[in-house]
């Protein structure tokens, strides 16, 4: 046995009215994922500070996107935002000739039911500082240190530098800096 109904175009108006106020009702009433974003620095240096019942933050001192060789290294920080379920993050950075001198992913697992607003990672391009300089920094900045032994020095390599990252369900998000002589 079937059952039909008979509409007549008002009614099929009213209909198609309570539906769509329906869809809405229930697509408002339904938890949302935060949209994950990524920001991209290059900076002469960092610090943490205290962000008391936050735990401890990333500090970016003097970011620009330019600098000299003579420099003592460059930051380049990824700051992920807004973050509510495990995030793959994909990173690469290349020199000026489009070599990519580092390439690093990890994934980003914030507990349960909650939503970080920041999750910094760093990496340091050593320009003119020697490794015991770095390790002064603390032991994060030095191993957060990429291509310290690469052939030519990363100091030699002048023009503009590409840092890419790319979350696991986005596009590329890219940051260029220049090193002059």
């Amino acid at each position: 046995m079937a059952l039909y109904f008979q509409i007549g175009g008002r009614d099929m108006k009213a209909l198609r009215l309570l539906l769509a106020i329906a869809f809405i009702v229930t697509g408002a009433t339904q938890s949302s994922e935060a949209v994950a974003r990524l920001k991209l620095m290059s900076c002469k240096d960092i610090e943490s500070a205290d962000l008391g019942s936050q735990g401890r933050g990333l500090v970016p001192i003097s970011c620009a996107k330019e600098f000299s060789a003579t420099d003592p290294y460059v930051v380049l920080i990824i700051d992920v935002q807004n973050i509510d379920f495990e995030t793959g993050v994909i990173t690469e950075i290349l020199d000026p000739g489009s070599i990519v001198i580092h390439a690093h992913s990890f994934a980003i697992k914030p507990p349960p039911g909650s939503t970080w607003a920041h999750y910094w990672r760093w990496f340091v391009l050593p320009l003119s500082a020697t490794t015991e300089q770095l390790a002064n920094k603390g032991p994060s900045f030095l191993f957060s240190t990429v291509a310290a032994k690469a052939t030519p020095p990363i100091a030699e390599r002048l023009g503009e530098w590409s840092f890419v990252a790319t979350l696991t369900s986005g596009s590329p998000v890219t940051h260029k800096f220049t090193l002059r002589p």
